[in-house]
């Protein structure tokens, strides 16, 4: 049998589904320190810039309350599901973790509820933000969702995982539904390194055969996607990818804080900048033989 090209084998550091899910519950339940994409104003904006170009889209057939948006892998950071409620008021709002990350969001929502209340604000926009235990590669087929949001939770160590997140999305997205967020780039990684370590270091880390990025201070290995590996693997699902583009975190906001995060291998040149995958992708609508037919 012939291999398949686009094939990402386990290596030794490979976790399988339950070693994943101790891992994460453990590292936020010790106050993980983890960067947050959704922390910087800058990438908050844009994201939410984009997410109202596609409600305007949606709204055209429906009400905002009957619009319904999944954030899966939501962590305990709260803030994107905050904006979009208070931002778009009257859209459902589910957010799906692994069990105890779950009951850490939840308390984080209520402090912060309790804190808005203290201030003087609405928290009645907050009321449609729910928060379920969901595992990503099995949602259920019910509700379907307009819009999903992934925030850098697609990069799992088992290639086979992440398939199975992205198909599970795919089967939960409603026909006029968009999938949207940012997914590590692995050239990323390899540009930063590559300044300032030798070929042999930055190869210890970095796989690229295998799209793998070896986090030698958290001692675990994710599977960061090449731009082509990333759209194969969501056209071999039925996605047509509508952006797919490289994301700069040049702002200062993010700027520095992506620079905190990996000072352990940032050049001293302060144009260097981390970046990663920002993607837009729909449910096919024609295969491509008949968009082909099509356009003839």
């Amino acid at each position: 049998m012939a291999k398949d090209i686009w094939d990402i084998p386990d290596s030794n550091h490979t976790m399988d589904i339950t070693a994943e899910e101790r891992y994460w519950i453990s590292e936020h339940s010790s106050g993980y320190d983890i960067l947050s994409l959704t922390d910087c104003q800058s990438v908050l904006d844009d994201l939410l810039a984009n997410i109202e170009s596609h409600l305007s889209t949606v709204s055209q057939s429906k009400s905002l309350d009957e619009v319904k948006i999944l954030i899966p892998g939501c962590g305990t950071r709260v803030k994107l599901e905050v904006a979009i409620a208070q931002n778009f008021p009257g859209v459902q709002i589910h957010c799906g973790d692994f069990t105890d990350v779950i009951q850490l969001a939840t308390s984080e929502f209520a402090r912060l509820k309790e804190q808005l209340t203290l201030q003087g604000q609405s928290t009645a926009p907050l009321e449609r933000v729910s928060y379920h235990v969901l595992d990503s590669t099995n949602l259920p087929d019910s509700p379907k969702y307009d819009l999903i949001i992934v925030i850098n939770s697609v990069l799992a160590s088992q290639h086979n995982q992440n398939f199975q997140m992205l198909e599970s999305f795919r089967r939960v997205i409603s026909p006029e539904g968009r999938l949207i967020g940012f997914f590590p780039n692995i050239f990323a990684v390899a540009d930063l390194l590559s300044l300032i370590r030798s070929p042999d270091e930055v190869f210890s880390q970095i796989d690229i055969q295998r799209s793998s990025y070896f986090e030698q201070k958290q001692q675990i290995e994710q599977v960061f996607y090449s731009p082509l590996r990333l759209r194969h693997l969501l056209v071999s699902l039925g996605f047509e990818i509508e952006r797919l583009e490289v994301y700069f975190f040049d702002k200062p906001d993010v700027f520095e804080r992506v620079r905190r995060h990996y000072a352990e291998f940032f050049h001293p040149d302060t144009d260097v900048v981390f970046y990663e995958h920002y993607l837009e992708a729909v449910p096919q609508r024609k295969s491509r033989g008949e968009s082909e037919r099509a356009s003839n």
